[in-house]
């Protein structure tokens, strides 16, 4: 968080946070606790969600505090990279429905 706040102190414009689970793009990528999001919110900029995000993880994230995700192979992965970027878009938008802060 401290190096968010330094980046949001020097003019960044949103900040993401990840892996919040392991990646299969960034295997070597620390996970990152979903606690985290709770701080960010703070910040007063968008914070994106990165990191081993799937269709069944996306919702969550964004309950959790997420404002949007950056996926990969959720998309790239997927029989049909379409119907994943639509699914994931309404997943983010019942995560953001479905917030209760």
């Amino acid at each position: 968080l401290d190096r968010a706040r330094r980046a949001v102190s020097a003019g960044a414009d949103y900040v993401a946070f990840g892996a919040f689970f392991p990646s299969p793009t960034k295997t070597e990528a620390a996970v990152v606790p979903l606690e985290t999001l709770d701080g960010a919110r703070d910040l007063g900029v968008p914070v994106i969600a990165i990191g081993g995000i799937t269709l069944d993880r996306a919702e969550g994230l964004v309950r959790a505090g997420a404002d949007g995700i950056a996926v990969i192979s959720a998309i790239q992965g997927a029989p049909d990279p379409g119907a994943a970027s639509r699914d994931l878009r309404a997943a983010v938008e019942r995560g953001r429905a479905g917030r209760t802060g």
